[in-house]
């Protein structure tokens, strides 16, 4: 699903073979419109979290055909491994990682590399750089919303932290009393009311001394979360507090510090570009209506452009259902058209 369900209703006001068909009608239509676009594209556009990829090196710059974000690491596989990342912020604003021999702006589709098995003179000629492959870890590709992020982000936190606390290898004894008991979130509501609870039960397990060698100073300072810049406030806050508590050694010196449950979700990763939410809404409106069992029966009843606002006026024996894909969505898709040079 390249669009939620209600970014797809939200679209289709005046199509009632949206409006009234059931969540799970509509999300078949949207698998069908996502194959149709992974098809013409010869790449798919799915959100992959926290995924490795291995990458050959063999120039200055790689494009992808999706573009990386989230907490990322990076490995020459062929050449000493990269360390990183270190976050430096620049004049404009902007935030660039930098990891030894190579450095990315988070969620563009390209990084520029120096391949570490050099071995040549002079050392400034591209063309003589060995190739590299480099193993390549982190978020991939487009998140259909921020909200969806958030939810994402939510879940994450809370697993890791019911798997840290309950662990009797990095504290004196197992908290079973800041137990998380909010349900996994499953929309913005739930998931405002999970951080929320997060926020209090993490920062209680923070200075509890019965589990802890020594009381944690770190301190979740974001309010409440009441709507969607809040929570992914609140959300980026308590990830940073809770990485640092489960390597803070004062607080986990007489144990072990907890490598393991690292939170790598973000609320920063780039969102579905609109050329294809648009595309892709537009195939699921057509596909509502070529599946509709009334529109089916009236053959001879065509459909007006205004429907879906693409400018066609459906009739069921002209082909105007039957070309699901229209030049000017080719026009829209043709940027996303198998580029990139991953290999996997």
């Amino acid at each position: 699903m390249y669009a939620s369900v209600e970014d797809i209703r939200a679209a289709s006001r005046n199509l009632d073979a949206i409006m009234s068909a059931p969540r799970s009608e509509i999300e078949a239509w949207g698998l069908e419109a996502k194959t149709i676009i992974d098809r013409f594209c010869g790449q798919d556009f799915n959100f992959e979290v926290h995924s490795t990829r291995i990458v050959r090196a063999d120039g200055y710059i790689l494009n992808f055909d999706k573009p990386i974000s989230g907490d990322v690491s990076l490995i020459s596989q062929t050449g000493t491994d990269i360390t990183g990342p270190d976050v430096t912020e620049r004049a404009d604003g902007t935030r660039t990682l930098i990891f030894g021999d190579y450095f990315m702006y988070p969620g563009e589709s390209y990084f520029l590399y120096k391949p570490s098995n050099r071995n040549f003179y002079p050392p400034s000629n591209p063309r003589n750089w060995a190739p590299d492959n480099l193993e390549i870890t982190g978020d991939w590709g487009w998140a259909v919303s921020e909200a969806d992020l958030v939810i994402r982000l939510a879940n994450e936190i809370k697993d890791k932290y019911q798997s840290h606390r309950s662990s009797g290898v990095f504290h004196q004894a197992i908290d079973v009393v800041n137990v998380v008991s909010s349900p996994d979130a499953d929309d913005l509501d739930s998931a405002i009311t999970l951080l929320n609870e997060l926020k209090v039960d993490i920062s209680n397990h923070f200075l509890d001394l019965g589990f802890h060698c020594a009381v944690e100073e770190e301190a979740i300072d974001s309010g409440i979360a009441t709507n969607l810049q809040t929570a992914m406030t609140l959300a980026e806050d308590v990830k940073h507090d809770f990485n640092l508590h489960i390597v803070n050694e004062p607080a986990h010196q007489c144990m072990e510090l907890d490598h393991e449950n690292h939170v790598y979700g973000s609320t920063s990763n780039p969102i579905m570009p609109p050329t294809i939410k648009i595309v892709f809404t537009r195939l699921v409106k057509r596909l509502a209506i070529r599946s509709n069992l009334d529109d089916t029966l009236q053959l001879n009843s065509p459909y007006v452009s205004e429907l879906t606002g693409d400018g066609y006026t459906y009739n069921l024996n002209n082909g105007t259902l039957r070309n699901l894909l229209r030049p000017e969505d080719r026009e829209l898709l043709w940027p996303y058209v198998s580029h990139g040079r991953i290999i996997i």
